[in-house]
Formats: structure tokens, C-alpha cells, sequence
């Protein structure tokens, strides 16, 4: 294809675009269509406050998880879930280390803790475990964002 020809079926492509984004989001033109989208609103806010209201339970209790456990409840297997977590900066390793860390910002946001344990091992010694776990704000915050990216 020339030049022309592509740039003309981009303005096409942007005008179909432009013209189904007005059908998406018209406004109404009578009384009877606002009374319509009013209701049409209304139920549909009926059906998603129960799960807000979830959520917004989840989001405020204590406690906190390992991150394997926090993919059983956001029902995505554990790997799909670290490699989010590492994508998106909530994660990260020191160099040689084998220990999943959170990073600042995560924690201070409320969204993962940082945990340290210590451990007696068989040989009478102690031992320190670190681990990031995830907050129940953050696993509200991961549904939403998981279920934004499905979507």
C-alpha cells in the first residue's frame, strides 16, 4: 500500500473509533432514555456493591500471607503470580540470595510486609528467615489489578 492509502484508513479507522465511542457514551436525549440509563445504572450498581463491600472487608482485616498462599485465594497459580509481582515492582531479589524481598514503596503503601523469623535449626544454631508476604490490602489490590488485566 502507498502512503496515502494507509493514512487514509487510519483516519477511517479513527473516525469508525471516534463514532463508536459517541454510541458507548451518548447522552440521553428524552426524559424516558435518562430514566432508562438511570435504572439501567442503578441495577448495575445493585449487582457490584456486594463485591465492593467484599473486597473493602478483605482489604481492612490483619494479617498477612505468603505469596504462594495469596495465589490460591486470587485463584492464578503461584508462578503466574510472582512473575507479576516481579514485573511490576512489588518483588525482587538481592544478587545471590534465593529470598523474595518487598520493596519499600509496597510496604509502605500498606500492600506487602516484610517478615522476619528466626528459626532453631537441628544442630541447636539459629537461623533467619526473611520473607515478603502479602497484606490483605494488598490482595484486594491484587484482585482489582488481576481482574483489570484479564478484562
Amino acid at each position: 500500500k502507498e502512503a496515502t492509502e494507509i493514512t487514509i484508513e487510519i483516519i477511517e479507522r479513527f473516525e469508525a473509533y471516534e463514532q463508536h465511542k459517541i454510541a458507548l457514551f451518548s447522552i440521553p436525549q428524552t426524559y424516558a432514555e435518562a430514566l432508562r440509563l438511570a435504572a439501567d445504572q442503578a441495577e448495575e450498581i445493585k449487582e457490584l456493591k456486594p463485591k465492593a463491600e467484599a473486597l473493602e472487608r478483605i482489604a481492612v482485616s490483619d494479617g498477612s500471607m505468603c505469596i504462594t498462599n495469596a495465589a490460591k485465594d486470587l485463584q492464578v497459580r503461584p508462578k503466574e503470580l510472582f512473575n507479576y509481582l516481579i514485573q511490576n515492582g512489588w518483588i525482587y531479589r538481592r544478587n545471590g540470595n534465593a529470598t523474595w524481598l518487598a520493596y519499600q514503596k509496597k510496604i509502605q503503601q500498606g500492600l506487602l510486609e516484610h517478615k522476619v523469623t528466626e528459626i532453631s535449626c537441628d544442630d541447636g544454631s539459629q537461623k533467619i528467615i526473611e520473607q515478603a508476604k502479602v497484606t490483605r490490602k494488598g490482595l484486594a489490590k491484587l484482585a482489582e489489578l488481576l481482574n483489570r488485566k484479564a478484562a
